[in-house]
């Protein structure tokens, strides 16, 4: 099992935290935040005198035409259509005509230059900025990160990911503390950012009570399980699975009752532990890697519905359910995704905008129709499952102390990165979003932005677009409603997760020593290759090699919160 990725750059990413953070489809750029609903480390030195600052304040943006607006805190409102005519959010420029740099991690390759980029150029004068972009490639971004730390010379604005890295450039004093800027009813002066971010979002990144940067939101659930629906009819059961041992007879089942696809045998579940086991955990309600009890932190392993559901994929395994290379398989989600579009296992997970937007594989395949269909995660004893929510952010964005030492240089800064979170229904959203109209997009005859399909062109946009979280697919009637729908019930009455993001050096350095002892145990329990007895003792080796130490470190982190 892997959960880093490793860095060429000497750093690592770990998988966990963006998992747990809950990256979804996040935009590069801005604070990739999200038009969500509200309700629901250590000191830093700070100019009012380290004390407790109010949480940021949640305050709804303007209603828009065709919104339906979530029921279950942490998700974004969803949106039949562009609105029209379209309101600005900022009637003027925010920016004061300087240069404004930015360090930002990027997951593909970085867009022309701003010289030969349309796109960079437009951004800028809507600005009223120059801005100056510094990419952090996904694979290098903590290494990157750590050569400008040592530099010395920060960028105005900078992109921390929760890792030991920034946090230990956060108590140095490294950014600004931002209370003083953002608590309370001080939000109002940024519209969008009020708007798009929860404040339980904010309270998971402040430290001490302070505000230490702009808070780069995600929703509660950004995860959609599609099934072969089809095959549940040919193996004759009823409907879709409401309990574990029917779900363990829709998998057990497709090679027994499903004709070879493609040349290929057909099976109930393509890799282990691969993206499925998120939704087996939520079966037998499992909880998040670490829990928060009156006793203090246990760990997930320790609990009895782990056990139970390790069981069960071990009984599983032992039945047929799994493809047999479901342990090669397991670090290869793109292959998998691809085996269930080639009809050759019969459930996937991807985020919800694989289920729901117009052009994507798993829209494709749910518009097949005949059963194929969305799928929550039953109780394994006929109940309600358990979902693990994010943590409701991904990221902060710190201004740099050096460029706060500016008077009014804060303001300016806040102001374009609240440009940049513009909400749905502005004009800012689309260009922010879609990029130029007439270059990049063009309204169809209903009223739909449609992209101009020119890889070139489109590439001026990559990792310079920004526009917060919205169930909004163009071209899917129900695409919006239906995201809307799958989040809502998957992420009622979830698991919170407030230990999900906080950053462990120890857990950084000891990671992979448990990673290592899940494949020698876990694995080899689950495929039949260990007793299950063996359990224990892999509970065992775990804590000692390292859990312990771990679960020390987060508490003492707790603490000091």
């Amino acid at each position: 099992m892997s959960d880093q990725i490793v860095s060429s750059g000497g750093g690592t990413l770990g998988r966990r935290r963006i998992l747990q953070a809950g990256l979804g489809s996040l935009a590069v750029l801005g604070t990739g935040c999200s038009a969500i609903t509200g309700e629901g480390g250590a000191p830093q030195p700070a100019a009012s005198g380290g004390n407790t600052g109010q949480v940021p304040k949640f305050i709804p943006a303007p209603p828009v035409d065709g919104e339906i607006k979530s029921q279950v805190p942490g998700l974004p409102n969803a949106y039949a259509k562009v609105p029209d005519p379209l309101r600005a959010s900022w009637p003027e420029k925010p920016g004061d005509g300087t240069s404004m740099s930015m360090f930002s991690i990027i997951w593909s390759p970085p867009p022309p230059p701003v010289g030969q980029n349309p796109f960079w150029k437009d951004l800028n004068e809507r600005l009223g900025m120059d801005l100056k972009m510094v990419w952090g490639p996904s694979d290098a971004y903590e290494s990157k990160l750590a050569t400008l730390l040592a530099g010395g010379d920060l960028p105005d604005v900078t992109n921390l990911l929760p890792n030991p890295i920034g946090d230990k450039a956060l108590k140095q004093g490294a950014f600004a503390d931002l209370t003083d800027f953002l608590a309370g009813d001080k939000m109002q002066n940024y519209p969008n950012l009020a708007a798009n971010t929860a404040e339980d979002a904010w309270k998971n990144t402040m430290i001490n009570g302070r505000v230490m940067g702009i808070t780069n939101p995600v929703p509660a659930v950004d995860t959609v399980f599609i099934h072969r629906g089809d095959w549940a009819k040919k193996i004759g059961l009823a409907g879709p699975p409401t309990n574990a041992e029917e779900f363990r007879e829709f998998l057990i089942n497709i090679p027994k009752a499903i004709p070879p696809q493609n040349g290929q045998t057909p099976y109930g579940i393509g890799a282990f532990p691969g993206s499925i086991m998120a939704f087996i955990l939520a079966m037998f309600r499992v909880g998040p890697e670490w829990q928060l009890t009156d006793g203090g932190l246990v760990a997930r392993i320790d609990t009895p519905e782990y056990e139970a559901a390790i069981t069960w994929c071990r009984e599983l395994w032992a039945a047929g359910g799994y493809h047999p290379d479901a342990l090669a398989l397991d670090a290869q989600e793109i292959k998998v995704l691809g085996m269930f579009n080639s009809n050759q296992i019969g459930i996937a997970k991807g985020g919800l905008g694989w289920a729901f937007t117009a052009t994507s594989d798993g829209r494709k395949m749910l518009e097949k129709g005949d059963g194929i269909a969305t799928l929550l995660p039953p109780g394994h004893d006929g109940g309600k499952c358990k979902w693990v929510n994010t943590t409701g952010w991904f990221s902060r964005w710190g201004i740099s102390a050096k460029a706060a030492e500016k008077p009014g240089r804060v303001e300016t800064i806040l102001r374009c990165i609240d440009y940049l979170s513009a909400c749905f229904g502005t004009k800012e959203y689309m260009a922010n979003r879609f990029g130029i109209e007439g270059r990049h997009w063009n309204y169809d005859k209903d009223h739909v932005p449609t992209s101009v399909d020119d890889p070139t062109l489109q590439a001026e946009l990559t990792g310079l677009t920004q526009y917060p979280h919205a169930y909004y697919y163009p071209g899917t009637p129900t695409g919006f409603s239906d995201a809307l729908a799958f989040a809502e019930a998957l992420a009622a009455d979830g698991f919170d997760n407030p230990i999900g993001s906080l950053p462990s050096e120890v857990g950084d350095r000891l990671g992979g020593v448990l990673e290592k002892i899940s494949d020698d145990y876990i694995n080899q329990i689950v495929s039949g290759r260990r007793p299950m007895s063996d359990f224990a003792a892999f509970k065992a080796e775990w804590h000692k090699r390292g859990g312990d130490q771990i679960k020390a470190d987060l508490e003492k982190q707790l603490a000091a919160r």
